[in-house]
């Protein structure tokens, strides 16, 4: 009888990790949205979006593409905490890329549980394929007086935003209307 208890609680163990691993593959994934593709309402543009995703303590890094402006990337620029957000820079494998140019009047906040702050850029479509095939990245993000540097891009470790730029790229090969898109898969 004591066998038999121990079985049926060695196979309500197994039963409960195999469901909380399947839920937190489903909450990782819910929470590192991936790149989709979608239609503009406006004017039936083509839009591959990928939501800010982890790029370091404290960084968030998302981008978008629209075939309205295909010579174009835009990246959105997260930090996890309220401030005003004045540019970003990029090192790119010892390139500096300061291109990205304010695309908001000004940051845009969230209060509340996690308060953010968030600034999007416009950068020429060459300049974040730089960005997005380099091994070492740094990003400079500018505030009021100061900044902080994050490291992503492979030589820096398993960042999630690491994994979201290939597929990102590969959607915008994928419309066959972006122009400065020529670096190879």
């Amino acid at each position: 009888m004591r066998y038999v208890k121990l079985f049926v609680l060695g196979l309500a163990t197994v039963a409960l990790v195999g469901c909380s691993t399947t839920q937190m593959a489903r909450m990782s994934s819910s929470l590192t949205p991936s790149a989709k593709v979608v239609t503009d309402d406006f004017d039936g543009s083509t839009v591959v979006q990928q939501e800010p995703v982890n790029a370091g303590f404290g960084h968030a890094l998302g981008f978008d593409w629209t075939s309205r402006l295909p010579e174009s990337a835009f990246v959105t620029v997260q930090l996890f905490e309220i401030v005003n957000i004045t540019g970003v820079q990029f090192n790119a494998d010892g390139v500096i890329i300061d291109s990205p140019s304010p695309v908001d009047a000004a940051t845009n906040f969230e209060t509340g549980t996690y308060p953010t702050s968030r600034r999007r850029f416009e950068m020429p479509l060459k300049d974040f394929v730089k960005v997005a095939t380099a091994s070492d990245v740094r990003m400079k993000v500018s505030r009021m007086g100061e900044y902080t540097v994050t490291k992503i891009g492979p030589a820096n470790g398993g960042l999630v935003v690491n994994t979201k730029f290939a597929p990102f790229l590969e959607k915008i090969r994928g419309t066959g209307l972006a122009k400065g898109l020529e670096v190879a898969p």
